[in-house]
């Protein structure tokens, strides 16, 4: 998709490029309303488009009107996907990059805020923990095999969501010094962070704390397990 041709609109216009925006390498989304916006497929077909580029006179180009992303992704009325761009600017992951003025008409090329954006959900749908969270506290804990009371309960998913938040905020911190050494492969790099970010949690002392919080609720309850398991097997 990225090779193929398609009709421009830049020669014999005057471009006016927009030299004060500043792409970053990283974004951290973790607002709700955000996250929803960008796991929309047809958006995320126009981000992953933008991020390929287009071959362009021997060069790569990632800035694209909305005519050419409609083109690229065999949508026959580029019109359908003014909406989709418009969320994309109005939520921070798409910029007006340059405009071309032609004749009576302008046209516009958009560009991505961010060369990766890491989706963290789970985070702050509700004011002391979200559904999300307590959801996946309950699914670990079904995998563990434990029981706990209604106010551990309450404590983990709290704990959890605080865990997550000190996650996102080391990713944060070292944004700015990750690159992707291959843009087709956003699994493995997203991954990649994952395992990082966990690396630097075992040496974190916020992270520690937490831990051991986490690990006082649940680790009693583990070795009672066992101890159960070892007398029903003698």
């Amino acid at each position: 998709m990225a090779e193929k041709k398609i009709s421009t609109e830049t020669k014999n216009s005057n471009v006016l490029e927009n030299k004060e925006f500043k792409v970053v390498p990283i974004k951290i989304i973790t607002d709700q309303e955000k996250i929803k916006i960008i796991m929309d497929k047809t958006r995320m077909k126009i981000l992953k488009l933008l991020r390929e580029g287009i071959i362009e006179e021997g060069k790569r180009r990632h800035e694209l009107t909305v005519r050419e992303m409609a083109e690229l992704l065999n949508i026959s009325t580029p019109q359908s996907l003014y909406h989709h761009v418009d969320l994309l600017v109005e939520h921070g992951f798409l910029y007006p990059a340059k405009e071309v003025k032609k004749k009576r008409s302008k046209i516009t090329y958009y560009a991505r805020t961010a060369s990766v954006f890491f989706v963290v959900s789970s985070l702050g749908e509700v004011p002391e923990y979200d559904l999300g969270m307590g959801e996946f506290v309950k699914v670990f804990l079904d995998t563990l095999g434990i029981e706990v009371s209604d106010e551990e309960f309450h404590e983990l998913a709290k704990l959890f969501v605080e865990f997550q938040k000190r996650e996102t905020d080391i990713i944060s911190k070292y944004a700015p010094l990750i690159k992707m050494r291959d843009e087709e492969d956003q699994s493995n790099f997203n991954q990649g962070l994952w395992v990082f970010a966990k690396i630097m949690l075992a040496s974190d002392e916020h992270g520690i704390e937490i831990s051991k919080k986490i690990s006082k609720i649940i680790f009693p309850k583990l070795e009672k397990r066992l101890k159960e398991l070892e007398t029903k097997n003698k």
